[in-house]
């Protein structure tokens, strides 16, 4: 536009112009603000919840004072916004709230606000220690963020609570009693994430002994606490290898302990305990049952994980109650008892059980292998050992030594194919629809360079290579 000349009069100019479309009515504007302020608080609780928001950013995730949790997150049972009335919540205890509620990916979270949350809303001791147990799951897998203070506040919380608790004379009272019970049992569970056999071994024996002294039978206690005691305990007596201390809580009937009908003929001739025949005997009768629902079912067995662990859980508690290392027991029986709770890993990581630990059972089969020798095994069954030894080790050291013996093993029975391998383990005990993937990768390890495998020793470090000078034990990482 060129500016008007200097001998004519200004004048303003006024252009009117017409829409082509209808104006948006009030309620069309009122929906599209709604939804693009739903689309902005979904993105922000996204971003959130995958990482530790500061001061200032904290403020504008969730407002002061008491956290509120919508109930399409929380279970439908409860409100837990009059349950957290009571409790002081601080700036990393409503941050942890809202990532467990947010993150909906992490099977880890899945299970404290399904399993843990409902439980411990009515008890400040087991709501606290359940916010510490989940920080430090949160801490291990992301160390940058600093939640160190707030667990040792929050389970020394943990602790005052239940001391106090069992100071008071309020014992009969059953929902005094199933709050203590559930805090005793998160406490369990942080030792057990911690690694602490002996304050997981004296918080179970805590909960047996309240339990009894109490005078309530078993149907008088909340079956929900009750189920919560006994996955904790599954997973800690697994882990540290201990005899399950609760095993008595509830009627069972015994185990049948009579000579099997049926065994793999890998036993014939092994001088065994009639108890360690009879449990491997169910053993192999679990897998049978498990093999016939494959094959109906296909994949579909695994979306009903309830089902496998109802197969599961009773099998893994027998193995657990029979005695790890017996007086005058050859280390046979050791390598077997450790080699089917090896085996039970892969069905209770299926199964939902989780965390699933394995260290110290790898380490027994491996010392009792290393004391038993070869000579005295039958071939399918130590190739069955050193497969599962194989398949559960995360150490360099233990990679090598499993490794090593399974390749010679292979070399020396003629193995020269996955399909040859797996019948060769269902010769004693086997799925193969669910190791399929595991034997191939070990497969695939182990026969690029059968010659490359280096020796270390773990005192000295030194290892010797093959000719193309290529590390392959340490290929494959944790399954």
């Amino acid at each position: 536009m060129t500016p008007p000349l200097p001998s004519q009069p200004q004048e303003w100019v006024f252009i009117t112009t017409s829409p082509t479309h209808r104006h948006p009515t009030k309620s069309q504007r009122t929906r599209a603000r709604r939804r693009v302020m739903r689309e902005i608080g979904y993105a922000r609780r996204t971003v959130h919840a995958q990482s530790v928001p500061e001061e200032a950013d904290e403020m504008q995730l969730i407002s002061r004072g008491t956290i509120q949790v919508s109930s399409a997150l929380a279970a439908p049972i409860f409100r837990p916004e009059f349950a957290l009335n009571s409790l002081a919540l601080d700036r990393e205890s409503r941050w942890l709230l809202h990532h467990m509620f947010s993150d909906a990916k992490s099977s880890q979270s899945r299970v404290y606000r399904n399993r843990w949350y409902p439980l411990c809303l009515t008890n400040a001791a087991a709501f606290n220690q359940m916010l510490a147990t989940y920080a430090t799951h949160i801490a291990q897998g992301r160390p940058e963020y600093k939640l160190k203070p707030f667990i040792l506040s929050s389970h020394t919380k943990a602790l005052s609570g239940v001391r106090t608790f069992l100071d008071s004379s309020s014992m009969c009272d059953k929902q005094m009693l199933n709050g203590a019970i559930s805090a005793i049992a998160a406490l369990a569970c942080y030792s057990h994430i911690e690694g602490d056999a002996l304050s997981w071994k004296l918080h179970s024996t805590a909960v047996s002994r309240l339990i009894e002294e109490s005078g309530l039978t078993v149907n008088e206690l909340d079956q929900k606490v009750l189920g919560l005691v006994e996955w904790v305990e599954s997973i800690g007596s697994y882990a540290f290898d201990i005899r399950p201390e609760l095993r008595d809580l509830e009627a069972r009937e015994s185990y049948h302990i009579s000579p099997p009908a049926s065994m793999s003929p890998c036993f014939s001739g092994i001088d065994v305990p009639l108890t360690m025949l009879s449990a491997f005997r169910a053993l192999q009768g679990t897998n049978e049952q498990l093999s016939m629902r494959q094959t109906s079912f296909g994949e579909a067995i695994w979306q009903c994980p309830i089902e496998i662990d109802q197969l599961i859980h009773p099998l893994t508690y027998r193995f657990l109650l029979l005695d790890p290392s017996p007086i005058g027991v050859a280390p046979f029986y050791t390598c077997i008892r450790s080699a089917a709770l090896l085996y039970l890993a892969e069905f209770r990581r299926r199964s939902g059980i989780s965390p699933v630990v394995t260290r110290i059972h790898l380490q027994r089969l491996r010392a009792s292998m290393e004391a038993m020798g070869q000579s005295s095994v039958k071939m399918p069954l130590t190739l069955w050992l050193f497969t599962l030894g194989a398949m559960e080790a995360i150490s360099q050291w233990d990679q090598q030594y499993f490794y090593s013996q399974l390749l010679g093993l292979l070399q020396v029975a003629g193995i020269n194919s996955v399909p040859l391998w797996t019948q060769c383990l269902t010769e004693v005990v086997w799925a193969g629809a669910l190791f399929q993937d595991k034997l191939e990768i070990i497969w695939h390890t182990l026969h690029p360079a059968m010659s490359s495998l280096p020796t270390e020793s773990p005192g000295t470090g030194e290892q010797s290579r093959g000719p193309q000078g290529i590390r392959r034990v340490d290929v494959l990482a944790p399954l």
